[in-house]
């Protein structure tokens, strides 16, 4: 999930499934809102985001996830708009996703665990931060039967 471009408020963003998922899932984000709750230690932070993604079909899913997120004063000073602020590496946050929805075609991601690791991406010109989750499926070990 690629979750907006704005700073800080969530404005756009996309699902797109891995290439070879036997479910695939694509679809644009039309409605986000978002918390971030930080720590007392202000070493880590909770994301809270709701968001609503229409398929590539039409079909409207309600999907959200939570977490804990690395903070340091580097990221704290992307918040605050400082403009050597650089992207920061896949694994700042660890989250867990959810999806539902009234649709048969995609009910089975209500049956699903997934969790995600996040970064935030700056870009330039013009300047935004762009969080981007990358989203697992949990599945079930059959190894220690």
């Amino acid at each position: 999930i690629n979750i907006g471009t704005g700073l800080p408020e969530t404005q756009t963003g996309t699902l797109t499934t891995a290439e070879g998922y036997e479910q695939p899932v694509e679809g644009e984000v039309v409605y986000g809102a978002d918390w971030l709750l930080t720590d007392p230690d202000k070493e880590h932070a909770r994301p809270n985001l709701k968001l609503l993604i229409k398929t590539d079909d039409g079909v409207i899913l309600n999907s959200g996830y939570t977490g804990v997120g690395q903070f340091s004063k580097p990221v704290f000073d992307m918040w605050e708009g400082d403009q050597n602020a650089k992207t920061f590496p896949f694994g700042i946050s660890s989250t867990v996703h959810t999806f539902e929805t009234g649709d048969a075609k995609y009910k089975h991601l209500e049956y699903k665990t997934f969790v995600g690791n996040g970064r935030f991406v700056v870009n330039d010109n013009p300047r935004s931060i762009t969080v981007e989750s990358r989203i697992s499926e949990v599945i079930a070990s059959n190894d220690m039967d």
